[in-house]
């Protein structure tokens, strides 16, 4: 699992420093802290601050409606993961 400053994650993911700060407090995504402040995360973890970036900026959305659209987004793939084609349901 890859260490990135926070300043790395402004340039990788378009989104302002006190953004990202506010998706690990609200474990938007799932980062521990390593040493030096560094913030430890999966390319998932990337993706979906990319994903969160483009939600505030495609419909001028603040991060509580964001985090609301995540939510319903990740029950979405978790209820088509238990189809009953699957033996989920």
């Amino acid at each position: 699992m890859p260490g990135y400053e926070v300043h790395v994650l402004v340039e990788i993911t378009g989104l302002d420093e006190l953004v990202i700060v506010e998706c690990v407090q609200r474990e938007v995504i799932h980062a521990t802290t390593a040493e030096a402040g560094r913030l430890l995360l999966e390319d998932e973890d990337i993706a979906r601050l990319r994903r969160v970036r483009r939600l505030m900026a495609d419909f001028d959305i603040g991060l509580d409606a964001v985090e609301l659209i995540l939510e319903l987004q990740d029950e979405i793939v978790r209820l088509k993961g238990r189809t009953p084609e699957s033996g989920g349901i």
